[in-house]
C-alpha cells in the first residue's frame, strides 16, 4: 500500500515546476523586491547612460565654479533638422591665462620684461612686489604665445600709489586701456570685435574710488554682454555690450611709459573665459529645460539672481518622458516616480 501511493503522488506531482508555477514564482520575487510584475521599464540603458552623464557634467561644473572663484555659464543647443549638428550642452569656465607675482625667482618663468627704473623685489601686499617707486613699467609675457578670449576675461590686481596723479595703470593693443584720473576715478577702454566690425567701449567709475598711499584691489570682468568693474570687492561701475572681444597684440604693460605712476604692484591675475563641450544630443533623445542658459555662480550654487527657483529638465525619448530631475540651488534631485512605473 505504501508503495503503491507513493507511486501515486510521483504520477500526479513530477519533479520540478510547471511553467505556470514558474510565472507564479517569478511574479512572487518581482514584488518581495518591489517591482511590480507588470510594470514596463521606460527609460532604457541609452537614456539612463544620457542622464548619468549630464548628472556628473552639471556636478563637475558646480566644482569647477568653486575651484575657480568664477560663475560658470551652462548653454544647451538645439539640433539642426538632418542632426547633422546634434547641439547638446556646453559651458563656459575661466582658466587662468596669465600670472605674475613679481617675485625675483619668478621672473624668468612668468616672462617678466622689466622697463628700467623698474624693479622687483619691493615690499608687497603678498611676499614681494613689482617696484614703480620711481617710475618704469613691466611688460608681462606669461608663456608667450597668443592670448585670445572671445568669450570673456577677468582681471585682478593690487595697486598701492604714493601720490593720485593721473597715470596709465595698465595698456593691451588692442585690447585695454586703464588709468586713474586726476580725481581717484578709473577709466577702463575695452576693444571690441575685429577689422571692420572693430569698437570700443568706454567705462568711467564714480571720483575716489583709486586712493593713493594704501593697497587696492582692482577687478573687472567682461563676459556674457556684461562690463563690470570692482574696487576692493566692491562693484563701482558697470555697462552692457555686444559682440565678442577684440583680439589682444602683442603683451600686457603695467604701469606708466612717462613714469607718472610712482608705487607698487602686486599678483596680477588674468584669466581667460573658454567653452568646454559637455554631453551631445542623441537622434532619438532630447532634452527639454528652460531656460537653455544656466548659471552657477562663484560658489558652485544655482544663481538665484538669474534662477529664483529651481529648473526641472526633462529627458524625452522618441517624444516620449522616460526621465526627470530637478537643478537645485545646491545639488539635483531626482524626481519621484510614478506609480506605473520607475
Amino acid at each position: 500500500m505504501k508503495t503503491g501511493s507513493c507511486n501515486a503522488w510521483r504520477r500526479v506531482n513530477p519533479a520540478g515546476f510547471t511553467f505556470v508555477e514558474l510565472l507564479l514564482v517569478m511574479v512572487l520575487i518581482g514584488i518581495l523586491l518591489g517591482v511590480g510584475g507588470l510594470a514596463i521599464q521606460r527609460m532604457d540603458p541609452g537614456a539612463r547612460g544620457f542622464q548619468d552623464t549630464l548628472l556628473a557634467f552639471l556636478e563637475s561644473s558646480r566644482d569647477r565654479a568653486r575651484a575657480s572663484g568664477h560663475p560658470v555659464m551652462l548653454e544647451l543647443s538645439l539640433p539642426n533638422e538632418d542632426f547633422s549638428d546634434p547641439g547638446g550642452f556646453s559651458r563656459f569656465v575661466y582658466r587662468p591665462i596669465l600670472e605674475a607675482t613679481f617675485e625675483q625667482e619668478s621672473q624668468r618663468r612668468q616672462g617678466l620684461q622689466l622697463i628700467p627704473p623698474a624693479e622687483l623685489g619691493g615690499a608687497g601686499r603678498f611676499g614681494e612686489a613689482l617696484d614703480l617707486s620711481d617710475g618704469g613699467t613691466v611688460v608681462v609675457e606669461g608663456r608667450g604665445g597668443q592670448i585670445r578670449t572671445p568669450y570673456g576675461v577677468d582681471m585682478e590686481v593690487h595697486l598701492y600709489s604714493r601720490d593720485g596723479v593721473a597715470c596709465q595703470l595698465a595698456r593691451w593693443e588692442d585690447f585695454l586701456e586703464l588709468s586713474r584720473r586726476q580725481d581717484g576715478s578709473v577709466r577702463l577702454r575695452l576693444h571690441l570685435g575685429q577689422d571692420q566690425d572693430a569698437t570700443s567701449l568706454l567705462l568711467d567709475s564714480p571720483a575716489a574710488v583709486l586712493l593713493p598711499e594704501r593697497w587696492q584691489h582692482f577687478r573687472f570682468r567682461a563676459a556674457a554682454g556684461r562690463l563690470q568693474i570692482w574696487v576692493n570687492g566692491r562693484a563701482v561701475a558697470e555697462a552692457a555690450y555686444e559682440g565678442p572681444l577684440a583680439e589682444p597684440k602683442g603683451f600686457l604693460e603695467l604701469g606708466d611709459p612717462e613714469g607718472r605712476f610712482r608705487g607698487r604692484i602686486d599678483e596680477l591675475v588674468l584669466w581667460g573665459r573658454t567653452r568646454e563641450p559637455g554631453p551631445p544630443l542623441q537622434e532619438e533623445l532630447l532634452v527639454d529645460v528652460q531656460p537653455f542658459q544656466i548659471w552657477f555662480d562663484r560658489f558652485g550654487m544655482l544663481d538665484t539672481q538669474r534662477h529664483p527657483a529651481p529648473i526641472p529638465v526633462e529627458i524625452l525619448e522618441n517624444g516620449e518622458v522616460v526621465t526627470s530631475f530637478t537643478i537645485g540651488r545646491f545639488a539635483e534631485e531626482y524626481a519621484r516616480e510614478s506609480e506605473d512605473g520607475p
